[in-house]
């Protein structure tokens, strides 16, 4: 459900048509090298501005199905995520116009 509610905001806030921006991935470094500098995120957010970035930088962006089992508890609790991450949702529309 929170995966969802994710993308949902991508696609609202951002227009994003990605379907995941969190997971595993692979770039090309010719695709990636120029946009790197540009972001901004630090943290939480860093994985979502660079393939934001790279969607409106005209990437061609593949995604295959994988599945991921989580083997460790997670660093923060998810409800204390959610505020934290609408804020950077926020900030990145922001910068991104």
């Amino acid at each position: 459900m929170g995966t969802w509610g994710f993308n949902l905001l991508l696609r609202t806030l951002l227009g994003s048509r990605v379907g995941d921006t969190h997971g595993m991935k692979v770039f090309r470094r010719s695709a990636i090298s120029q946009l790197l500098p540009e972001v901004v995120a630090r943290k939480d957010l860093f994985d979502t501005e660079l393939v934001i970035r790279a969607e409106r930088d005209g990437a061609s962006i593949v995604e295959l199905p994988v599945v991921v089992e989580e083997q460790r508890e997670a660093r923060s609790s998810y409800l204390s995520r959610v505020p934290r991450t609408v804020r950077g949702l926020l900030d990145l529309r922001r910068r991104l116009g």
